[in-house]
């Protein structure tokens, strides 16, 4: 989540991550608390590459990992 989301936005993720609570589905967040909506291709900062870099080892490690069905 960006620390500076337009209001309509951040509304629709703290829905789906009620939605997920609801259901019992962990989701990891990963907060960028100086960030703007679409600072992954506006900011080149450190904090803006980690969240990148987090998020994305995140889902290729549920990629990687054999679904339990």
């Amino acid at each position: 989540r960006v620390g500076r989301e337009r209001p309509e936005f951040a509304a629709t993720v703290e829905e789906f991550l009620g939605a997920a609570r609801t259901a019992g589905v962990d989701v990891r967040v990963v907060d960028v608390p100086s960030a703007e909506h679409g600072f992954e291709s506006l900011d080149d900062s450190g904090e803006a590459r980690r969240a990148v870099r987090l998020a994305a080892r995140t889902v290729l490690g549920h990629l990687a990992t054999p679904a339990v069905c």
